[in-house]
């Protein structure tokens, strides 16, 4: 897969072909003809004598490069009608970016949104606000963490059908109970608010209501009495 050439050179340049200098071909422009191009070498590496061997380096291969070229030039193409799609999109406020460019409330909102993340990152950093003495403060963090804790065993609790809530969530039977009762519950309130039986007409009679208001009332005056005077209803006889 090597090829060897043998090469001749003009002995006025000897002194800068060195063991470091590299031969390759190059090309008089793209469709031009072909020449062995000698880098110079360096000083500090010997002077190649007669007979010696230069590195060579593989060639361009110019065809290829303008396959790749032609491929790189596609790319760009569908690449800057896909910009010009997006472009024209965003001008026509379509899609998220379209609006931020085009609706002036959206901006502002977001802005006002960044201000407020903005004010709320600097109140935790000065240590103001909830959220913030919930991370400094280790006593409102280890309190909020108790009572995430009873909140999960309660949770658990209710899952597993301990306690009467846990009972009203998995027990049919306590929960028809629940339901019969409030039930009767609202009947008896129905009945007295419509005024039937005693209650009823306590509640929604006036004049029964007033009467036994006055009762009440006559009732206090001679009991008061009867400590003020008890002889005058009080006889004692003795024998």
């Amino acid at each position: 897969g090597k090829i060897k050439v043998t090469i001749e050179i003009q002995k006025a340049v000897q002194d800068k072909i060195r063991a470091n200098s590299e031969a390759y071909i190059g090309t008089l422009g793209l469709l031009g003809d072909k020449f062995i191009s000698i880098t110079m070498g360096t000083r500090d590496y010997p002077v190649l004598q007669s007979g010696e061997k230069l590195k060579g380096s593989d060639p361009i291969d110019v065809e290829k490069l303008i396959d790749e070229s032609v491929g790189a030039l596609d790319v760009l193409k569908r690449t800057t009608r896909q910009l010009e799609e997006i472009s024209k999109k965003i001008n026509d406020g379509e899609g998220t970016i379209g609006l931020l460019v085009n609706d002036a409330e959206l901006y502002h909102n977001l802005n006002e949104t960044l201000t407020m993340l903005a004010d709320m990152q600097k109140d935790i950093k000065e240590g103001s606000g909830t959220l913030a003495k919930i991370l400094r403060d280790s006593t409102m963090y280890d309190e909020l963490y108790i009572f995430l804790k009873n909140a999960n065993i309660l949770a658990d609790s209710l899952v597993n059908g301990q306690g009467a809530a846990a009972k009203l969530v998995n027990d049919p039977l306590m929960y028809d109970e629940l339901v019969a009762g409030v039930q009767q519950l609202r009947s008896i309130l129905t009945k007295i608010d419509s005024g039937q039986g005693t209650a009823g007409q306590l509640v929604n009679d006036e004049n029964l209501y007033n009467d036994m208001r006055n009762l009440t009332t006559r009732l206090d005056s001679l009991v008061e009495d009867v400590k003020k005077n008890p002889k005058r209803y009080l006889t004692l006889e003795i024998f």
